[in-house]
């Protein structure tokens, strides 16, 4: 049997507020009592929490023939109202709307109204480099200019518009080459993350070495400039190259504050690269940078284009929370790092936090080595068991390595000397393999801190680790262990 595919449910659940109001209106200005029968059905979707058609029906109590025609009504009321609801938000649409009123106005063979027409579409076309209603436009001149052959200046106008469509179609060209570039290089880096950072896989990309590329980059279209940067970003950080992805992000937001009506056109575009652009300080340590980005990201919601996004604030809160537990670690504030945990565990225990898995996980880790470091051993167990009692077999297991890791030593902090040699001998059978050596000094030291007579010849089995780390030169062969758990930190800065 054929499955139901809920497409109706998903485009009630993508309505933004603001969107909900307008289909609200539309769908009530016809009637001053009950709405038409597709608003009930739109009112019964929009409160479910999962798709389900039967029950959905059985309230309505239409019949099955008759409950599949309602279903294509709204579906279809729900896309007029989209369309009513951005007519003035997209360059785009108003270009359309202009370029098919002059059609209209031409067909009435209202000659000089239809120019007026034209003349403010092609104002709009060309400020706003709309490429893709050039044809359209350009057709309408050749249609207008065919009205006027007997005019003085019809072969000057011929003129203009032959090299009007030259410059139109050298334009496409250009923003095509820019365009594939940018797909085959995200194709490319797609590939790379499913072998896991390896080389297999992904190798030379054609496209960016192309002349005519090099040409997009520079090309008089700055939407085809955009394309042609981001795929130069991504080229330079799949390739661990900080900053030169930053030079390519930095002139992307160029190209956006020079040009508003691009974030008002490509606002999930923008996004993306204020996004990367954070990843890339980030990387080169520009925490100071990185601290004032964060909060301008925090902002955006805020602003007009971008509230047609849908679920835009807690998609910001997400990235941004863990970009922050990121940088914190990173520099290890792990005191600001257990304040920004003392407000958002909370959160993630009653779910008010909504982040997809990998990024609950991912949060839930930071914050537990945060709170460990900063010396609150008792919430960093609170945390460390979130993340195990949430944990998914088969999913993240370096993480969950890590967290089996960082657990032994929280218990050890707490004293639970009992408890952690059984801990010790279950990581040792289920966990071989992972970093090797870092993990066999772990546990060989680990134990021996158990075995130590009293406090005071601990101080000893640390320098013996830390030398055995450093003459093994682990920070550099197996240097994630290191980055992962901070176990120099911890013997610098804990009591023992």
């Amino acid at each position: 049997m054929k499955s139901i595919q809920p497409d109706l449910y998903q485009l009630v659940k993508a309505l933004t507020p603001a969107e909900q109001r307008t289909f609200h209106h539309l769908a009530h200005r016809h009637t001053d009592k009950r709405p038409m029968g597709y608003f009930e059905l739109y009112e019964i979707l929009r409160k479910q929490d999962r798709f389900d058609e039967a029950a959905a029906r059985r309230t309505t109590g239409l019949k099955k023939s008759h409950f599949a025609v309602i279903k294509r009504q709204l579906y279809e009321q729900l896309m007029q109202a989209l369309s009513y609801h951005h007519r003035q938000d997209h360059d785009l649409e108003q270009g359309r709307r202009l370029l098919q009123q002059t059609r209209i106005l031409l067909e009435k063979d209202l000659i000089e109204q239809a120019e007026k027409r034209l003349r403010k579409a092609r104002k709009l076309i060309e400020g706003h480099q709309l490429i893709a209603l050039q044809t359209e436009c350009l057709l309408l001149r050749k249609a207008l200019l065919e009205k006027r052959l007997n005019q003085p200046d019809a072969h000057q106008g011929l003129d203009n518009l032959q090299r009007d469509w030259k410059n139109a179609v050298n334009a496409i060209d250009l923003a095509g080459e820019a365009a594939s570039a940018s797909v085959e290089v995200s194709l490319q880096h797609l590939q790379k993350v499913r072998a896991q950072g390896s080389r297999e896989g992904y190798g030379p990309i054609p496209a960016i070495d192309r002349p005519t590329f090099r040409e997009a980059l520079h090309a008089p279209q700055w939407a085809t400039q955009l394309d042609a940067r981001r795929a130069l970003s991504t080229y330079h950080f799949m390739n661990a190259e900080p900053a030169a992805a930053f030079a390519q992000n930095q002139a992307m937001l160029r190209l956006f504050r020079k040009a508003p009506f691009l974030t008002e056109r490509y606002p999930a575009r923008y996004l993306t690269v204020f996004q990367n652009l954070l990843i890339d300080h980030f990387q080169l340590q520009n925490w100071g940078e990185l601290e004032e980005g964060l909060k301008q990201l925090r902002q955006l919601p805020k602003q007009r284009a971008f509230k047609r996004l849908h679920g835009i604030t807690p998609r910001i809160e997400e990235r941004s929370t863990l970009l922050e537990a990121n940088m914190l670690v990173a520099r290890k504030a792990y005191s600001r790092g257990r304040q920004l945990a003392d407000d958002l565990v909370p959160r993630l225990q009653r779910q008010a936090l909504r982040l997809s898995y990998p990024n609950q996980q991912s949060l839930l880790y930071l914050l537990a080595l945060c709170q460990w470091l900063d010396g609150a051993a008792d919430d960093a167990q609170s945390t460390i068991n979130l993340f195990l009692d949430r944990y998914r077999k088969k999913t993240l297991e370096e993480l969950y390595h890590f967290a089996r890791l960082l657990q032994l030593m929280v218990h050890f902090d707490l004293q639970h000397f009992e408890l952690l040699p059984y801990l010790l001998q279950s990581f040792r059978r289920s966990h071989t393999g992972f970093y090797p050596e870092s993990t066999e000094l772990f546990l060989q030291h680990l134990q021996q801190l158990l075995n130590a007579t009293g406090p005071r010849d601990r101080p000893k089995t640390l320098t013996v680790w830390r030398s055995a780390i450093k003459n093994a030169a682990l920070e550099n062969r197996e240097s994630r262990f290191y980055e992962y758990l901070d176990l120099f930190y911890w013997m610098d800065h804990s009591v023992h």
